[in-house]
């Protein structure tokens, strides 16, 4: 699990960094809207849990936050980094990916899950995730999560775990209450 702490375009250069990363793997983005503070907060409050179930396979970016020197006041700490939510930059990267038609603007907090296209900077599909329910209780789909991250460590394909998203989502039917699942195609994003 890796904060972000800069815009759409330093994700994609993180991105093109990696050589792990090849055509049809997984990424992540899990969005927290900075006014949501229930759901906010619980995922700030289990981010080392996140980070450690979700292990080397598929990697899981959160934007909006920057790292800040532990005396200081701060939202997080993941392997010992501290790091404090940051509204402007949070608002500015979901800005890009609403000017790139990647998402529509949302309140809700949702998880995007991105093909790799044949370059590392650029996606073929994505999954939207969603989080729609305001009275939910973030616990509840507590475990949904987890199992996506334990499933992630054997397999990181995007058409495999999309399948087993819809799975999973089928066999737990109340989990339809609370999340709202959308399939697309973006391409290329340079």
């Amino acid at each position: 699990m890796f904060p972000i702490s800069g815009s759409f375009n330093h994700f994609l250069w993180k991105l093109s960094e990696k050589k792990n990363l090849t055509e049809g793997n997984t990424v992540g983005l899990l969005f927290v809207d900075p006014h949501q503070t229930q759901i906010r907060d619980f995922v700030t409050n289990y981010m080392d849990v996140f980070n450690h179930e979700s292990g080397k396979y598929i990697d899981f970016y959160l934007p909006g936050f920057r790292k800040v020197d532990g005396e200081s006041h701060y939202d997080m700490t993941i392997s010992d980094t501290f790091w404090e939510f940051d509204p402007d930059v949070y608002n500015s990267f979901v800005g890009e990916l609403c000017d790139r038609k990647i998402i529509k603007f949302t309140t809700s907090a949702f998880l995007l899950l991105l093909e790799i296209g044949h370059h590392r900077t650029c996606f073929n599909r994505y999954m939207k995730i969603g989080i729609d329910s305001p009275t939910i209780n973030p616990q509840e789909v507590g475990p949904f999560f987890k199992s996506l991250f334990e499933y992630s460590k054997s397999e990181i394909e995007f058409h495999k775990i999309e399948k087993w998203v819809n799975t999973y989502i089928g066999q737990h039917f109340l989990l339809k209450n609370w999340l709202n699942i959308t399939f697309g195609v973006i391409g290329i994003i340079l």
